[in-house]
């Protein structure tokens, strides 16, 4: 095979921007291109997040062989990475597929058992990836590489359970690298110019719903990259894109404040004047909040999750009712938008608990909110418990697609509660939200703050179209019930004649 005549590495993004509620190239995998890109390796993405029909797998050049292809991939995409494994191979027949990402992490033996599937690697694969992808360009022994499984002659092979390298300082990681993706589609979709960074790996939280997941991921240590690296890439990527607005993607931003305020104080200083949004714990300090929108946060998203006090004990959220209703009433004070994302079906729940969250939704009054029902994923906490006390609705038949269908088959076996009661019960608090959503009175506060006028004038002046966004997003505001600030269209497939 003549590599002059093809990449090292083809990436394959296993999603669809229709099923997602919200929308941005894959931080993970960009990580990775920078990883292979400073080792001198080249590579390519096939990004299915607009391709409903896989027609980039089907025009898969059959002449090249050997190839090397990458998927990263949570538990609600194994069907589809299933199919594209398949597609792969048939194009491919002695290509090397390598899995990596959330669900093979935690569930190696599954994937393995996908066929097609050759090597899976769990936790981080920045130091890893390209000491496989090396090891194979060579003719290398992958049992040399300590961490991974992979498939020999009929066999599957296990490397040693040593720690891998890790990843001591974040700010050693070359910044994401996001081109390679269709990035001018993704804000034709999403409607404005947004892109996500991460600041951190890692959560300190306990929750039952995602531990130990995320520990076996990144790790137990929570690990911060440094102000100045953040915003060096924060003045990078909305200059090199134009951005109207970028995302933290870290699941809690805000969870070492003092580093929060360096942040905020950083973008500050070099005069950055672009919106932008988190997500938060609730406890959240005054000063913290007024910092951050000093320095152009405009929406702060919260995990709530419950309203009663003991389904957040079961769950191991180790926040207060009360800490919530304040965090709620300091931002929007502020002139932030708010987002609350709740569950119902927790270990516990009852009408009475499902009760207590909707009067707590009544007293934050969100600016929108998000409602999921509980679902137990394997390698969780919850999922654990659940199998222990046969709240499993099947535990041989996981229905990974959970997150696409409104049939919610993986939900708890709750005693107090039928499957259709929870059912009616999350579009009771859907219900709920919309009718206590505080809209207007946030957005006339942020349209009468000197500083986010300016910042709007600011982006007119670079983005002539940021008046139409806007415009867009106050009709949305008032005429959508269930508001989808981050992919308005979520659950909206095209359909062909």
């Amino acid at each position: 095979m003549n590599r002059e005549k093809r990449q090292d590495v083809t990436f394959v993004y296993p999603t669809q921007a229709w099923r997602q509620t919200s929308v941005y190239p894959p931080l993970g995998i960009s990580y990775l291109i920078s990883s292979l890109k400073t080792r001198g390796l080249v590579s390519k993405v096939i990004d299915l997040a607009f391709d409903e029909d896989l027609t980039q797998l089907a025009a898969l050049d059959r002449e090249e062989k050997g190839g090397i292809y990458c998927i990263s991939f949570t538990s609600a995409y194994r069907s589809m990475t299933r199919q594209i494994v398949k597609m792969i191979k048939d194009a491919d027949p002695s290509s090397t597929v390598i899995a990596g990402g959330p669900h093979p992490t935690i569930m190696p033996e599954d994937v393995l058992a996908i066929p097609g599937v050759d090597v899976v690697v769990g936790g981080e694969g920045d130091y890893l990836l390209p000491e496989i992808v090396k090891a194979l360009l060579s003719k290398g022994d992958l049992a040399d590489i300590k961490g991974i499984r992979f498939k020999r002659d009929g066999k599957t092979i296990t490397t040693s359970e040593e720690p891998k390298r890790a990843i001591i300082d974040l700010d050693d990681l070359p910044f994401p690298s996001q081109e390679s993706f269709p990035i001018e589609e993704y804000f034709r979709q999403k409607g404005f110019r947004e892109l996500s960074v991460i600041t951190s790996r890692g959560c300190p939280m306990q929750c039952t719903f995602c531990k130990p997941t995320l520990d076996k991921i990144f790790g137990k240590k929570l690990r911060f990259r440094s102000a100045a690296s953040v915003v060096d890439e924060i003045e990078m990527v909305t200059k090199k894109y134009n951005l109207d607005s970028f995302f933290f993607a870290d699941d809690t931003f805000t969870m070492d404040q003092n580093r929060t305020i360096d942040i905020c104080n950083e973008i500050i200083k070099r005069k950055i004047h672009t919106f932008w949004r988190c997500l938060s714990t609730v406890k959240l300090k005054k000063e913290t909040i007024q910092i951050m929108k000093r320095a152009g946060c405009l929406s702060v998203s919260f995990g709530v999750e419950s309203g009663s006090p003991e389904i957040l004990r079961n769950i191991r959220k180790n926040v207060s009712i009360e800490d919530t209703i304040k965090a709620f009433k300091l931002c929007k004070e502020a002139g932030m938008i708010t987002w609350a994302f709740l569950m119902v079906g927790n270990v516990g729940e009852t009408r009475q608990t499902v009760e207590m969250t909707k009067a707590l939704v009544r007293k934050m009054r969100p600016f929108g909110c998000s409602v999921a029902v509980t679902t137990p994923l394997p390698g969780t906490d919850l999922y654990e418990y659940a199998k222990s006390k046969d709240m499993l609705v099947s535990e041989e038949d996981i229905d990974f697609d959970y997150l696409f269908s409104d049939s919610y088959q993986n939900m708890l076996k709750l005693p107090d509660l039928t499957r259709e009661e929870v059912l009616l019960l999350k579009r009771e608090l859907e219900e709920t939200a919309a009718q206590n959503a505080q809209r207007w009175p946030i957005l006339m506060k942020i349209a009468c703050n000197r500083l986010t006028i300016k910042r709007i004038l600011r982006r007119m002046m670079k983005n002539p179209g940021f008046i139409k966004i806007l415009f867009v997003f106050l009709v949305r505001s008032a005429t959508i019930k269930y508001l989808n600030i981050l992919n308005p269209a979520a659950g909206k497939k095209t359909r062909k004649n």
